[in-house]
């Protein structure tokens, strides 16, 4: 892929999308070992992505191209939006989560299949939540 990358003519800032992190350090890795001047991003904790033209440009065009207009919305959780201390009374409910296991979502947290609240949100998670309802992206509860 970063052989077909630096193939392209590009002008400007160019933003690449993928599947996964590892994916996305390693194209970082391979375009740098290439002289291509690039950045890996994997958050935004510095910044809005919706503010890249180019994030938003691909969101506006995925959105209106989709039948129903609904298409998935993927927020990575971290310490600050969770209630870290919720977690003290749960070790033995939240250690037989495993990878892939799929979690019933509302505006408080997160429940394992036996409907046990396995994550607490944040109060400033909450708000984040309802910002995203007012643009119409709902969680899937």
């Amino acid at each position: 892929m970063a052989g077909d990358i630096i193939n392209i003519p590009l002008t400007g800032s160019t933003v690449l999308l993928t599947h996964t992190n590892d994916q996305a350090a390693t194209l970082t890795a391979l375009l740098c070992k290439m002289s291509v001047k690039a950045k890996l991003i994997q958050g935004n904790d510095d910044f809005n992505l919706y503010n890249l033209k180019e994030l938003r440009w691909f969101c506006n065009s995925f959105g209106e191209g989709s039948d129903n207009n609904s298409w998935p919305v993927i927020i990575r959780l971290t310490h600050a939006d969770v209630y870290l201390s919720y977690f003290k009374s749960l070790q033995i409910t939240t250690g037989q989560s495993i990878s892939g296991d799929r979690f019933k979502i509302d505006e408080t947290g997160c429940y394992n299949k036996n409907d046990l609240c396995v994550v607490r949100f944040s109060e400033s998670f909450r708000k984040k939540l309802a910002s995203f309802a007012e643009r119409l992206y709902r969680p899937d509860w």
